[in-house]
């Protein structure tokens, strides 16, 4: 006869909503904002285009399997990224406002995703969802890891030296969003 197996344990963490607002003023930004270079500047727009609608992907997606879960420790940690995500979602959209008020296509890459959102919500499993989100958080945590270890001389004087502070800023942030260093956004609160 063999014993039921013991209960997972969650480590107890708090996963705290932060409260956070970035202000991006009109006429502040140069229009190619990341250090002046046009092809980072395009590719962190197009980047924060996509974002909106991948937070909310990510909230779905663990919102449809929060009603399974009688942990009270991750039943508070799923609340708070939940309210992370909200938070990162609600930030991308001012700034993605800003941005295409500067003429780059952030509307346009926000629709698209939408469409591809909705539909993998049509056609994918749920459970699939959730692994896409898990592995997304993920490759965002690695992405961290490996823009901190690159050397700085190589990188210095170049988008990829902005990149990887930008990075470490939004590492110091909790992965809330690389755009405030980017662009000079501050904390409105």
């Amino acid at each position: 006869m063999t014993a039921a197996p013991e209960p997972t344990r969650i480590p107890k963490r708090t996963v705290r909503t932060r409260r956070i607002a970035f202000a991006y003023p009109t006429g502040a930004l140069d229009h190619h904002y990341v250090q002046g270079d046009l092809v980072m500047s395009h590719v962190v727009a197009v980047l924060s285009g996509l974002f909106p609608e991948g937070e909310d992907f990510f909230i779905r997606s663990v919102r449809r399997h929060a009603n399974q879960i009688t942990d009270p420790e991750l039943k508070s940690q799923v609340a708070g990224f939940i309210g992370q995500e909200v938070t990162h979602g609600r930030e991308h959209r001012a700034l993605n406002d800003r941005l295409r008020e500067m003429g780059y296509p952030t509307r346009l890459v926000d629709r698209f995703t939408h469409y591809l959102m909705i539909r993998s919500d049509r056609f994918f499993p749920r459970r699939f969802q959730l692994a896409v989100t898990a592995g997304a958080l993920l490759s965002a945590a690695a992405a961290i890891v490996v823009f901190r270890r690159l050397p700085r001389q190589a990188a210095h004087g170049t988008a990829v030296a902005g990149a990887v502070e930008a990075i470490e800023t939004t590492a110091e942030l909790g992965l809330a969003g690389v755009e405030p260093a980017f662009v000079g956004g501050h904390d409105k609160t």
